[in-house]
C-alpha cells in the first residue's frame, strides 16, 4: 500500500461505534451546525465535518461523540490532519484536525446544533456493513462497474475498470459509517478497437484516480474521478482526444454533481449493452481533438444508485450536510487559538460576521452556482479582455477560471485564508462553492502529478547522487516546461499527425492559451484548501499534497546535475548563495516565493508520508535560514532592482535625467511593502507553523524574529503617511541608512492579519496603532468586510471581536 495516505490512513483511523449512554453530562468540548438548506427533512443521514483539536490534547480521540440533544450519537473518527514532529506514539504527528461522521435526522430549512463531548465507549468486535446490501451486491459483482474510456486523435479507444480489485491502493476511511477507498489505473488500448500501424496506439493513455465512498446502509456512494494526464514516470507530453466517457453498469444510475460546470456539462446519458454512458467531454461535432497538457486533469464527480436509492441519492449529492464547528474563543473550533486552524499560515477565524452574514453567504452562491453560466462570474475569458466572453461551455475536458494570462493583475483571489464565510457560517451552498470553484482553477493548473504507484509527486524522487551529493535532475515544471522524457513514440506520432492536419477544436486551441496560474498569483487555486478540511473532499486533499512537494522543487536545496553552480531560477540553493555572498543586503526574492512558501503548509499537515513531509521540513528550514542571512541591518527582507520606471515614479529622478538614474540604481534598492510585510509574511508564518516541533523550534523562532522586525520596519522607515500603509515600492539606501522614499497606491488590503501577527510576536501595541491606521475611518470590523479584504484581515477581526492571544 502506498505509504502516503493523503488523507484518512487507515492505520491512523480510530472508529467509533457504539456510544455509551451511561455517563451523565459529558463535558461539551465543541458545539457543531450543520445546514439542510431545502424544504424536504433529512432522515437518518451521514452527516460529516472537520474537527480542530488542542495540540496538548491527551485525550483518546476515539472517544470523540457527537450527541444530539444530549444523547450519544454511534461516531466515527478519522484522524485528518497532524501537528507537526512525531514520536512512538504519534508517528505521523499528533491529531490536528478530525473528521467526525454519524447518522443524524435534520430538520428542513434550517441549521441543527450537536455537541461533541469525550464519551468513554469500547468499539463492536463485529463491524456493521457500510454499503447498503442492493448496491454491495452489484459492486462485488463485477467485472467491471465503472470504466473509463477515451478515443484518440486516429479513433483508438483505451478503456480501464476504475475500480477493479488490482487497482485499489489506499483505504483512507474504513466503517462503520463511511468508507472511502482510493483507486488508480490507467487506460490502456482495447483490443478490436485499434485502428492499425499507421495509427499507432498509446501503450498508455491517460491516468485515473478514483475516490469510491459508501455510506452506512445505503445503496448509492459518491464516485469522483480524476482522469489526468499527469504521470511523473512515464510521461506522454501533450495528449489529444476525441471525447472522454464513463460507463456505468445497470442498475446503477450515475449522475454527475453540478454538471453543468463540469467536463459532462454538454454530454447527454445514453444506454448500450447494459451501460450507461456519460460523456465528458463528448466528441466534438467536426472532428476535430482536444487536448490535455501534461499534469493537468478532468475532474467529474458523480453519484452512483441503485433504481430504489435513486431519489434519497439525488438529494444526498445535491445538498451533502458537512457540519462547521461553531465559532467560539473556549470551545473547540476554528476560532479558538488554542486549536488547531486550517490552510497554511492558519489564523484564527472571527466569531462572527455580523447579523446579515447568513443571508449574504446566501447571496453569493445563489450568485456563483445559480448563474446560467458560471464563466460569467469567474470571468471566464480566452484574450484577458473582459468584453469577450467563450462562446463554448467548456473546453474539452476543462472549465478554467480566470483570464488565460496567469499573471493576470489585481486583488481577486489574492487571499492569505479562503472560505472564512464558510467555515463561519457553515451555509451549504458556501462549502459547496469551493468546491466548484476549486475544480474551475484547477482545471488549468499543470500539477495533477502522480507517480505511477499512485504516489503522489515526491521530490526526493527527482534527486540523484553525484559523488555523495545530492542533485536535482531538472528544474520545477509550473507551466509545463520542464524537459519530458517521453518514451512512447506513439505519442510523438500522433502530435505530428494532429499538427499536420490541423485537428484541434477551436475549443481546444482556447484552453491551449490558458496558462497556469503563476507564483505570484498561486493564491487563486486555493479554494481547494476550504475544499479538502470543510467539504472533507479528497481530490482537492490530494491536490494540496502534490502542490507542496512542487514547492519543495521549485525551492530546490540542491543543486542542478546539469549545472552543479545552479538549483534553478529562485531556487533556495541560489538564493543561499547569493546571500552567502553578500550577507544581510536583502534577498531578491518577492510575491512569488511568498505564495510557493505558503503553499508548504497545506500539503505538509494533510499527508502522513514520511518522505514527504521530511522534504518539506528540509525546505522548510532551509528558507528560514536564507532570509535570516539575507535581512537588512534594518529589518527588510526583500531587496529588489531599482528600476528607471519606479525610481522616476518616486519623484527621486527626472525622466530625462540619465546620469542620475544611473547613479541611484547603483547605490539604490527597491521593497515593496505589501509583498515585504504582507504576502512574504504570510508564508513566512506558514513556514513557522511547520517547524514548531520540539525538533525544529529553534528555527522556527528565528524566523518569528525575522519577521517581527520585517514587518516593524515595513510600519515605520517604509510607512507611507499619505496613504497610511507601508509604501507600495519603497526606495532605499543600499547600505540602509539615509533617506527612504515610500510612495505608491495603498497597501492596506494585504495587511490586516500580517500586522496582527507582529503585535502576536511581540505584544507592542504599536502594531495595533498601525493596524487602525491601515483601517482609516472605517475601523477593522469596515475593514475586514470590504470585497476582497476578509481573507485578509480574518485575524485582525477576530482579535477585535475579542480574541485573546495567549500572552497579549
Amino acid at each position: 500500500m502506498n505509504r502516503c495516505t493523503l488523507g484518512l490512513i487507515a492505520a491512523a483511523v480510530l472508529v467509533a461505534v457504539a456510544a455509551s449512554a451511561t455517563q451523565a453530562q459529558p463535558h461539551v468540548l465543541a458545539k457543531v451546525k450543520v445546514h439542510n438548506p431545502t424544504d424536504k427533512a433529512m432522515t437518518g443521514v451521514v452527516v460529516r465535518g472537520a474537527l480542530p483539536l488542542p495540540a496538548d490534547y491527551d485525550g483518546r480521540v476515539e472517544f470523540l461523540t457527537l450527541l444530539d440533544g444530549g444523547k450519544p450519537l454511534p461516531t466515527q473518527v478519522d484522524v485528518m490532519s497532524t501537528y507537526p514532529g512525531s514520536d512512538e506514539k504519534y508517528p505521523f504527528g499528533r491529531p490536528e484536525v478530525v473528521q467526525l461522521t454519524a447518522k443524524v435526522d435534520l430538520p428542513a430549512n434550517g441549521f441543527k446544533e450537536l455537541d461533541v463531548a469525550d464519551v468513554p465507549r469500547k468499539p463492536t468486535v463485529t463491524m456493521p456493513k457500510v454499503t447498503g446490501e442492493a448496491l454491495a451486491a452489484i459492486l462485488n459483482k463485477g467485472p467491471a462497474v465503472a470504466v473509463v474510456e477515451a478515443t484518440d486523435c486516429y479513433g483508438n479507444v483505451y478503456a480501464a475498470n476504475v475500480l477493479a480489485a488490482k487497482n485499489h491502493i489506499e483505504t483512507r476511511q474504513t466503517g462503520p459509517i463511511v468508507s472511502l477507498k482510493v483507486y488508480r489505473s490507467v487506460l490502456t488500448p482495447v483490443p478490436g478497437n485499434i485502428t492499425g500501424r499507421a495509427a499507432p496506439a498509446l501503450k498508455k493513455f491517460l491516468r485515473v484516480r478514483a475516490y469510491l465512498t459508501t455510506y452506512a446502509g445505503e445503496d448509492f456512494a459518491t464516485l469522483a474521478l480524476m482522469i489526468h494526464n499527469g504521470s511523473v514516470d512515464e510521461p506522454n507530453g501533450m495528449v489529444y482526444y476525441r471525447g472522454i466517457r464513463l460507463r456505468v453498469a445497470e442498475p446503477l444510475g450515475v449522475s454527475v454533481w453540478q454538471k453543468q460546470f463540469s467536463p459532462a456539462a454538454e454530454g447527454r446519458q445514453t444506454s448500450k449493452d447494459g451501460y450507461t454512458i456519460q460523456p465528458c467531454p463528448p466528441p466534438a461535432p467536426d472532428g476535430k481533438v482536444y487536448a490535455m497538457w501534461h499534469g493537468t486533469a478532468a475532474v467529474l464527480r458523480t453519484t452512483l444508485y441503485t433504481p430504489a436509492a435513486k431519489g434519497r441519492a439525488l438529494h444526498f449529492a445535491e445538498n451533502t450536510p458537512f457540519f462547521v464547528p461553531i465559532p467560539s474563543r473556549t470551545q473547540w473550533s476554528w476560532s479558538n487559538f488554542a486549536t488547531a486552524r486550517y490552510g497554511g499560515p492558519k489564523y484564527p477565524m472571527p466569531v462572527s460576521l455580523g447579523p446579515n452574514a447568513l443571508a449574504q453567504a446566501d447571496k453569493l452562491a445563489r450568485q456563483y452556482l445559480e448563474s446560467p453560466n458560471l464563466a460569467r462570474v469567474l470571468n471566464y475569458r480566452v484574450d484577458g479582455r473582459r468584453r469577450k466572453a467563450l462562446p463554448w461551455k467548456t473546453l474539452g475536458h476543462a472549465m478554467p477560471g480566470g483570464t488565460s494570462y496567469g499573471g493576470k493583475t489585481g486583488g481577486d483571489g489574492v487571499y492569505y485564508v479562503f472560505g472564512v464565510r464558510a467555515a463561519v457560517t457553515g451555509h451549504n451552498g458556501l462549502l459547496k462553492l469551493h468546491v466548484v470553484l476549486a475544480d474551475r482553477h484547477w482545471d488549468r493548473q499543470r500539477e495533477h502529478l502522480f507517480h505511477e504507484d499512485g504516489r503522489p509527486f515526491t521530490f526526493s524522487r527527482m534527486l540523484t547522487d553525484k559523488g555523495g551529493r545530492k542533485m536535482l535532475t531538472q528544474t520545477y515544471g509550473h507551466f509545463g516546461k520542464w524537459k519530458l522524457n517521453v518514451a512512447d513514440p506513439a505519442a510523438k506520432a500522433q502530435a505530428a499527425h494532429v499538427k499536420a492536419n490541423d485537428l484541434i477544436a477551436p475549443a481546444a486551441k482556447a484552453f491551449l492559451a490558458y496558462m497556469d496560474h503563476d507564483d505570484q498569483h498561486l493564491s487563486r487555486i486555493f479554494d481547494a484548501v476550504p475544499a479538502a478540511y470543510l467539504a472533507c473532499d479528497p481530490v482537492n486533499r490530494d491536490r494540496l499534497v502534490t502542490l507542496a512537494s512542487q514547492a519543495c522543487w521549485k525551492l530546490s536545496v540542491h543543486p542542478l546535475a546539469a549545472n552543479p553552480n545552479s538549483g534553478g531560477w529562485l531556487s533556495l540553493f541560489d538564493l543561499t548563495k547569493a546571500v552567502d555572498a553578500k550577507p544581510h543586503t536583502g534577498v531578491a526574492i518577492g510575491r512569488s516565493h511568498g505564495w510557493v512558501t505558503h503553499s508548504l503548509a497545506p500539503g505538509f499537515y494533510l499527508c502522513h508520508d514520511e518522505q514527504i513531509r521530511a522534504d518539506i521540513a528540509a525546505t522548510a528550514k532551509a528558507d528560514v535560514e536564507m532570509r535570516a542571512r539575507g535581512q537588512m541591518p534594518g529589518g527588510n527582507v526583500q531587496s529588489s532592482y531599482p528600476t528607471g520606471k519606479a525610481l522616476v515614479k518616486s519623484y527621486l529622478i527626472k525622466p530625462e535625467d540619465k546620469d542620475a538614474l544611473a547613479a541611484y540604481q547603483k547605490t539604490h534598492i527597491l521593497v515593496r511593502g505589501w509583498e515585504d510585510a504582507g504576502i512574504m509574511a504570510n508564508g513566512a508564518r506558514g513556514v513557522v507553523n511547520i517547524l514548531s516541533s520540539p525538533t525544529n523550534q529553534k528555527l522556527a523562532d528565528k524566523m518569528k524574529q525575522v519577521y517581527a522586525k520585517a514587518i516593524r520596519w515595513n510600519l515605520t522607515t517604509g510607512w507611507h503617511e499619505r496613504t497610511q500603509s507601508p509604501g507600495f515600492i519603497i526606495v532605499v539606501s543600499k547600505s540602509g541608512e539615509g533617506k527612504t522614499i515610500p510612495f505608491g497606491q495603498p497597501t492596506s488590503f494585504m495587511m490586516g492579519s500580517t500586522i496582527t501577527w507582529g503585535y502576536e510576536l511581540t505584544g507592542d501595541k504599536f502594531f495595533l496603532k498601525k493596524l487602525e491606521a491601515c483601517a482609516g475611518k472605517r475601523g477593522v470590523a469596515g475593514m475586514a468586510m470590504r470585497h476582497p479584504n476578509l481573507g485578509n484581515w480574518s485575524y485582525a477581526l477576530w482579535l477585535t471581536q475579542g480574541g485573546k492571544i495567549p500572552g497579549r
